[in-house]
């Protein structure tokens, strides 16, 4: 997503009043798409108007005092509706008039009036926050009572303010749902807190004492974006979550030598860095072995998304993985996580049965998911995970590698392009003569299933994928505990991470046969734990030729006799490609390659093999 962004002419004030459209030439001329004007304006409106149209930049909204408001209200709406701006803010209140005070009371019941007003006019009243309004009354703060107190108001939220008083800018923004429409993103340096009448001195504000903004150990000085204490890149973060539309940038005093016009050009170039967004922000939940062995060095690999925070029931092993990947935040509940960090999606590595209730509180938080296979442990929980992403707007993928493996895409590219004729047969085997692992893979409270539905899924999903996906109808399968937890000597067993019951209550060996919609059938083999050899193939057939996945093979004819094709292939990193293709489609747009409704359809397909065992009977997919 990119943001329009704004300047606040504010910053540029002395410049605009000795030359107005040459100052809105080179703001332009800096890449800035509009401006956030200064009530009363430099030059008559009609006249204002006509050099932002001349100059192409879109007069976003104005800073309008109050008393100005109040004495003339329909002269103010009259000279802002002339200029364009659709949104119009409050600057600040004056002490006496603030939360708690005794004129507040008064200034709820004008406000209120305004909102009305100016909404019939077609702008939106907003109030412009500095770090006074963060100061607690009753238990709330000043800028919460102010809000709660006019329904009808928006906020526009200054960062640089809000951090200022020891609040977390984003998290206020995401509070504020829908009601943040424009954010002024303005960056500083601090030590300590400031002496905020020496600070206020520097926008004008007459608090008392003597204003200093020097570059030698000050204990607040402004900066331009990007080169201050800041984490712009969370900000925006935050303002996607929060639904904000535009971004200001201010600086109300130039520092570090440079000239206010060298600060706003500073500002946007590196602005143009972050704006429109190139890294999606996640935060991984399950600091296990999926997690630190396949996904947590995917990302180290890509360059379009990257881990900024770790949740895990267990403190310690959240903190390790941080710590050992040098992710700057961890927590030890996803709903946590959601609430403190600024994430733009959830990367899901828990065990089998995390995957639902982690999936719903993402949703739930407004964040996309990408969700390590299976989808979940049942077909009901699911649904459900398919209910709160559709009701929420997020976005979801299941993270199956075997899609984005090379040879997997070129077959697949095979099929689509009618190469392969109609695709009418699959067959696929994942079988571990001995490979049982330890730990909540054989509880099925928490795995959901053994072989079948962790390691045979990648076969299925495979099959599945490269005949193009048609539609499961009905299953026959047979599941097996023939040899369960074996003994043999002289083969290791994976230590999966253990859970409360560490039960051994799953199948060791699955196969079976699934028939699709369209006529075609797939036969299938899983196992941990079989008397055959090791091994793993998928092979698709059609009516014109067919493949297989390992070696990558073509069996057709040609010229009217049969070919046997061996394709050389480059192989890369599947998690990686998985992540980065996740990542790209959430930013930019467009399906990604494992949608919600197979996933579900993967996981009907699961428990109908499971029922079908179990019952001893073909089961039905509805």
């Amino acid at each position: 997503m990119k943001f329009p962004v704004a300047l606040q002419l504010y910053s540029v004030r002395r410049e605009l009043a000795k030359d107005t459209l040459g100052t809105l030439e080179a703001v332009k001329k800096m890449g800035y798409d509009g401006v956030e004007l200064v009530y009363p304006f430099p030059v008559p409106a009609k006249e204002y108007a006509k050099m932002l149209s001349d100059t192409g930049l879109d007069a976003v909204s104005a800073h309008v005092a109050l008393s100005d408001m109040l004495s003339d209200t329909d002269k103010i709406i009259g000279e802002l509706k002339e200029v364009g701006c659709r949104y119009a803010a409050v600057p600040y209140l004056t002490e006496e008039d603030r939360p708690g005070k005794p004129g507040f009371g008064s200034v709820i019941e004008s406000v209120a009036g305004l909102v009305s007003r100016f909404a019939g006019a077609g702008i939106t009243l907003m109030y412009h926050n500095h770090d006074f309004e963060f100061v607690r009354v009753g238990g709330k703060y000043g800028l919460d009572i102010l809000l709660d107190s006019v329904p009808g108001l928006c906020c526009e939220l200054d960062t640089c303010w809000a951090k200022a008083a020891g609040v977390n800018p984003g998290k206020f923004l995401r509070r504020r749902l829908g009601r943040a429409p424009v954010v002024h993103l303005k960056d500083f340096v601090m030590q300590g807190h400031p002496n905020t009448s020496n600070v206020y001195k520097l926008i004008g504000i007459d608090g008392g004492g003597d204003a200093k903004a020097d570059e030698n150990g000050d204990a607040f000085a402004f900066r331009s974006v990007g080169h201050g204490c800041q984490d712009v890149e969370a900000l925006l973060c935050a303002a996607r979550q929060a639904k904000s539309e535009w971004i200001v940038v201010e600086q109300d005093e130039p520092t570090a030598g440079k000239t206010p016009l060298e600060c706003a050009k500073e500002s946007m170039e590196y602005l143009s860095t972050v704006n429109p967004q190139r890294r999606l922000r996640i935060g991984i939940v399950g600091a296990g072995n999926i997690a630190n062995n396949a996904h947590l060095p995917a990302y180290a690999k890509i360059d379009n998304a990257h881990v900024v925070a770790v949740a895990d029931i267990c403190a310690e092993r959240a903190e390790e993985t941080a710590r050992k990947y040098g992710i700057p935040a961890w927590y030890t509940s996803v709903e946590q996580m959601c609430e403190e960090a600024e994430i733009d999606a959830v990367d899901i590595c828990t065990w089998n049965s995390g995957h639902a209730p982690v999936a719903i509180a993402a949703a739930k938080a407004g964040k996309d998911i990408l969700c390590e296979k299976p989808m979940t442990t049942s077909v009901a929980n699911a649904v459900k995970m398919a209910k709160a992403v559709k009701e929420n707007g997020v976005g979801f993928m299941l993270a199956v590698p075997g899609r984005f493996g090379a040879a997997n895409e070129y077959i697949r590219g095979l099929m689509e392009r009618g190469e392969l004729g109609d695709v009418y047969y699959g067959k696929t085997a994942y079988i571990r003569r001995r490979g049982t692992p330890f730990g909540w893979f054989t509880d099925l409270k928490h795995s959901g299933g053994g072989p079948v539905i962790d390691i045979g899924i990648h076969g299925i999903d495979a099959a599945w994928y490269l005949m193009g996906n048609p539609k499961p109808t009905r299953v026959s399968a047979q599941v097996n505990t023939q040899i369960g937890d074996y003994q043999t000597k002289g083969v290791g067993r994976w230590h999966g991470t253990p859970c409360p019951d560490n039960q051994f209550d799953v199948e060791d060996s699955g196969m079976g046969v699934i028939h699709f919609e369209n006529g075609a059938m797939l036969v299938f083999e899983a196992s941990w734990a079989i008397n055959a050899p090791d091994g793993s193939s998928t092979l698709v057939c059609g009516s014109k030729a067919g493949a297989t996945v390992s070696p990558l093979t073509v069996y057709g004819e040609r010229d009217g006799y049969l070919s046997t094709d061996t394709i050389t292939v480059q192989e890369r990193d599947r998690f990686a490609e998985e992540i980065s293709h996740f990542a790209d489609k959430m930013m930019n747009g467009g399906e990604v390659r494992y949608p919600l409704e197979q996933a579900v359809q993967m996981q009907q397909i699961l428990e109908a093999i499971y029922r079908s065992g179990k019952e001893g009977k073909e089961i039905t997919i509805k």
